[in-house]
């Protein structure tokens, strides 16, 4: 397998008073292997156009586009030494990048922010990440049932091949008020 090094140059310029002003070169080294796309945490492709998975390293990135994808949407906590060059990486590609950052408990507002990102690119290959396709796929469910009318149990097979929300304090009554079902007490 091939070893990537990216190494970042940034300037950063400090104008603290228009006298005196500092410049200091950061630089970030990434060690990445790349390896097959499909190798990515918890891939799961659901159809020709939307996959979901875990959290890429950056040497992944241009496979996503060599895949033929034109668009990654990040549920995954923002997080600087992780995912802080994402969006660049994913740019530079020639792909469209949007992040929904989630933090905690899963809510309506989120929910929708998700739906709204994946309307947006209706008809391009997507991939749906978070950091273990946890709420990847879990979002991408929903999505699947509430906004294209897919059956639940077909949709459902997808999403526990990677973990059942339904056994999850936080994620069950989450479930229960957006599927508008009966709580079990």
């Amino acid at each position: 397998m091939k070893r990537l090094l990216f190494s970042l140059l940034f300037l950063a310029s400090s104008s603290a008073s228009a006298q005196n002003s500092a410049s200091t070169t950061v630089r970030v080294e990434v060690n990445a292997v790349v390896a097959p796309v499909d190798s990515i945490l918890n891939w799961v492709p659901i159809n020709d156009l939307l996959t979901t998975g875990g959290q890429m390293s950056y040497g992944q990135i241009p496979l996503l586009e060599e895949a033929g994808f034109d668009a990654i949407v990040s549920l995954a906590s923002a997080n600087a030494e992780v995912n802080g060059l994402e969006a660049h990486y994913v740019v530079k590609e020639g792909m469209m990048f949007t992040q929904v950052p989630m933090e905690g408990s899963p809510d309506r507002v989120e929910l929708q922010q998700f739906f709204d990102a994946l309307q947006a690119q209706s008809g391009r290959k997507v991939f749906v990440h978070c950091n273990s396709n946890r709420r990847a796929s879990a979002f991408t469910f929903l999505y699947r049932v509430i906004v294209l009318g897919e059956d639940e149990a077909t949709a459902r097979k997808d999403m526990e091949t990677i973990w059942n929300p339904d056994e999850s304090e936080t994620w069950r009554p989450f479930f229960d008020e957006v599927l508008e079902r009966e709580p079990d007490n």
